[in-house]
């Protein structure tokens, strides 16, 4: 899908532009303990995280150069794996690196890192969801549509439960037809997490 291979895109963009910040925020940190004669512990922390993450964020900015020049995201095991390894050794080092000043700054640093998360998940799904065509719209579209027939099959049964009665053979048509229904708009939203694969939503129009 087009607007998948778009998001993708973007997706690599923004982690080019994080490892990018993560590698010189770790280059301004870490020189202070570079000439320093002793080091307490969270400053051999911060040493040894960013050590770690430096080349590993930099071969990341390597891989996503070429992500961009093929204009698809890799599907490497390795890289996959490698990015939180880097990442998250990056953000180790500049926590430890804060806690070296003072150890307020550094669980400072840790609380407003998550709610920072919380922020930016709010922020993307908000505007994922009033982005018509996204592929979160269409499945929240997607998912209304089986909540209006599921509650169709709800109140079919309820008006022959008042009645007494058994479904009539236009009724117990309409509920077969609905649960296909169901059925298919639940194979188009999996067909929007699946490669390659794009479902004919205007068959499932009311």
């Amino acid at each position: 899908m087009a607007e998948d291979r778009a998001q993708e895109r973007e997706w690599v963009r923004q982690d080019n532009l994080a490892n990018a910040g993560l590698i010189g925020a770790a280059l301004i940190m870490v020189q202070p303990f570079l000439t320093a004669s002793r080091l307490d512990v969270t400053a051999k922390i911060c040493t040894v995280s960013f050590a770690v993450a430096i080349p590993l964020l930099a071969a990341l900015i390597l891989i996503g150069q070429q992500e961009t020049f093929r204009q698809q995201a890799t599907k490497s095991v390795l890289v996959t794996i490698t990015k939180p390894v880097g990442q998250g050794s990056a953000f180790v080092g500049i926590v430890a690196g804060f806690w070296h000043v003072t150890w307020i700054a550094g669980v400072a640093m840790l609380v407003v890192a998550f709610i920072a998360v919380g922020v930016h998940s709010a922020g993307y799904v908000r505007l994922e969801r009033d982005t018509p065509g996204s592929k979160l719209a269409t499945v929240e579209a997607l998912r209304r549509r089986q909540d209006a027939k599921g509650r169709e099959i709800r109140d079919l049964g309820l008006r022959a439960e008042r009645e007494g009665r058994r479904f009539s053979g236009p009724e117990l048509d309409r509920v077969e037809e609905l649960r296909a229904d169901i059925e298919r708009i639940g194979r188009d939203i999996e067909a929007l997490f699946s490669d390659g694969e794009e479902p004919t939503l205007t068959q499932r129009d009311e």
